[in-house]
């Protein structure tokens, strides 16, 4: 091997520590960040059993705190969670604490939506939360067929104040952008100025989504949680209506 080789491979591993070095920082900041959202949490909300599994495929810490400083922030009478979860029952809380209000949320695998329904009654909260079993089904839109959620399953007089768009699940589907057609089938739905938070906006398919949105609705950007700035772990952003 000649210097020339021996130095580029030198250099190349400095390359690589140096990569390693700032993926290492990155994470620590997600995880401080996470500490943060959920000391947060605990001092708003008095928990009346154990909240645990924040991470992975449930909501992280920070989008829990997200939602509850909304949720404290407007005053929603109905909230509207697409994909629901322990967020269900950070709303409901919110929800609880202002004294009124009603939070929906629509899961398409009966096993989690039973879960949701068993910890809401464990957190003695069913009377401010509905768990929706709604599984996918086809629509067509603009010539295009995608899954989404039976809104059978949905009261047909809602009016939403706060959506929450956090399903159908990306992970593992073959069509991307699957949580475009949220707006095409709750549109109607929502009330004049409706407050819209995206999960997993660090995602390609969420940011073509929210470009999409953007595009085609009368939507503002109120706030874009960054995922590449560690203020959020996944990424969310927040869109109000305009009327």
């Amino acid at each position: 091997m000649t210097d020339t080789h021996i130095l580029e491979a030198i250099f190349a591993k400095l390359a690589n520590i140096e990569q390693r070095q700032e993926d290492i920082l990155r994470e620590q900041r997600v995880l401080y960040r996470q500490f943060e959202a959920l000391f947060a949490l605990y001092h708003h909300i008095n928990f009346r059993a154990p909240l645990l599994d924040l991470r992975g495929w449930a909501a992280s810490p920070d989008l829990a705190a997200i939602l509850a400083t909304h949720i404290r922030h407007t005053k929603p009478t109905t909230i509207f969670e697409v994909g629901g979860g322990h967020t269900t029952l950070i709303s409901a809380y919110c929800l609880e604490q202002l004294g009124t209000g009603h939070v929906y949320a629509l899961d398409h695998d009966k096993v989690f939506a039973d879960r949701t329904r068993e910890n809401l009654a464990r957190h003695d909260l069913t009377s401010y939360a509905t768990v929706l079993h709604a599984p996918l089904k086809a629509y067509e839109i603009n010539g295009k067929t995608w899954q989404w959620y039976d809104l059978e399953a949905v009261p047909a007089d809602l009016v939403i104040d706060l959506l929450l768009v956090d399903g159908p699940p990306q992970y593992a589907q073959s069509e991307a952008m699957v949580r475009y057609p949220t707006l095409a089938l709750l549109g109607s739905r929502l009330s004049p100025h409706a407050t819209i938070i995206m999960d997993d906006t660090g995602r390609d398919d969420e940011r073509r989504i929210a470009e999409a949105w953007l595009s085609e609705y009368p939507l503002t950007l109120v706030r874009d949680y960054d995922q590449a700035y560690g203020e959020s772990e996944k990424g969310a952003k927040v869109f109000q209506m305009r009327s």
